[in-house]
Formats: structure tokens, sequence, C-alpha cells
């Protein structure tokens, strides 16, 4: 199985996210939102399995034009 998925297919996934208006939430807010009870209509939190160079390189300028957060172990 694949560990690392391309550019392009990262991007096309935050293209759907905006497309379906889906709420994205910092992982912490979400979690705090859900525990509150309001958290908002299609909600998702963006998360990364790991903070290589690949993810400075390709995920974090995606993150950036789309204006998404997301959390990185």
């Amino acid at each position: 199985a694949e560990l690392y998925v391309p550019a392009s297919f990262l991007e096309r996934r935050f293209q759907i996210l905006r497309e379906e208006k889906i709420n994205v939430l910092p992982l912490g807010d979400a979690l705090d939102r859900l525990w509150a009870g309001t958290l908002p209509e299609r909600a998702a939190a963006i998360t990364f399995d790991d903070g290589n160079y690949d993810f400075l390189a390709k995920a974090h300028p995606l993150l950036a034009a789309y204006g998404y957060p997301a959390t990185v172990y």
C-alpha cells in the first residue's frame, strides 16, 4: 500500500471539501465543539501522520491556498 498520495489527489480532496461546503476545523476546536454539542453540520478535521519534508513541500502550500487548518502527528 502507498504511504503517500500525490499532491493532485490531495488537492482534489480539498476541492471536494470546498464544493460540498464542509466546515474544516482545527482538530482541537472540532473535539471541543463535539463534546460541547456545538459542532457544526458537515464538519471535518484534517490530520496528517507525518511532518516530513513532503508535507512542507506539497501539503502545506495546498492547505494555505485553501485556508484549511490541519494537525500533523
